[in-house]
């Protein structure tokens, strides 16, 4: 059993106006600058007027930027596409910890990623210095191309927003449509890619830790007051140090 030439397509938004303009290869992207990655001095909701959304790249060429001057969004498109930064740009607040994949399929009970990085050190928080030193999945879509254009009218939208007669539909903004393409994956790797690694297996005993059965005999190592076999009271979560145990 192989699985090939399946593709996927992910279409994103940014409203606030925007350019109509083509691309398809980021070295013709303008270089995110000013307000795209600052932020607009005034509040796009009291005053609209030169407000604008846009598809960017940094200045290395790695990385794409979907901007409006309100939100960021950048994806590092090498080796393989990722959103690496959500931003606020109003606060620079950061809303992005931890890179995952741009979607997840399932198809025929096995589980596909689509885009993303692997290697991260800590979930909890991410360093910039550690994005050059991530890697591709090779079991997941792979990025090979993007393309902008204006928004375009998908269906129809019975305007009944009496107070807003004059809004516009689709509203102003950019589409970004990003495409991935799974290699070729065959049986050995499927069986890393089943949701499921007991496919067309009788399961013999399920306990999905709802709550704690009695029947369980937990050991917990005592070396380490933190290390249990709960976490904020959910049984089978479980944290213990290096050189450590905890089971059941």
């Amino acid at each position: 059993m192989r699985i090939t030439a399946a593709t996927v397509t992910l279409m994103l938004f940014i409203w606030v106006n925007g350019s109509s303009q083509k691309y398809e290869h980021i070295e013709d992207l303008p270089v995110a600058h000013g307000k795209f990655v600052n932020g607009a001095e005034k509040d796009w909701l009291l005053d609209p007027e030169g407000m604008e959304a846009g598809v960017f790249r940094n200045e290395a060429g790695n990385e794409i930027i979907l901007s409006n001057g309100i939100v960021s969004r950048c994806f590092r498109i090498a080796p393989n596409a990722a959103t690496i930064s959500l931003k606020n740009l109003h606060d620079k607040q950061e809303q992005i910890r931890a890179i995952k994949p741009e979607a997840v399929i399932t198809i025929n009970g096995f589980t596909l990623d689509v885009g993303g990085l692997v290697g991260q050190p800590n979930l909890a928080f991410l360093y910039p210095d550690w994005l050059n030193k991530l890697t591709a999945d090779p079991l997941a879509f792979q990025f090979e191309g993007f393309t902008t254009s204006a928004p375009e009218t998908r269906f129809d939208w019975k305007q009944i927003r009496h107070h807003a007669p004059d809004v516009e539909w689709p509203p102003k903004g950019v589409k970004l449509t990003m495409n991935y393409r799974l290699p070729d994956v065959d049986a050995p790797a499927l069986m890393t890619l089943a949701q499921e690694s007991g496919i067309g297996r009788k399961a013999l005993f399920v306990d999905d830790f709802t709550e704690m059965q009695p029947d369980w005999k937990l050991r917990i190592s005592p070396l380490h007051a933190r290390s249990s076999f709960f976490n904020e009271g959910k049984p089978g979560e479980i944290y213990t140090p290096n050189n450590t145990a905890v089971y059941a």
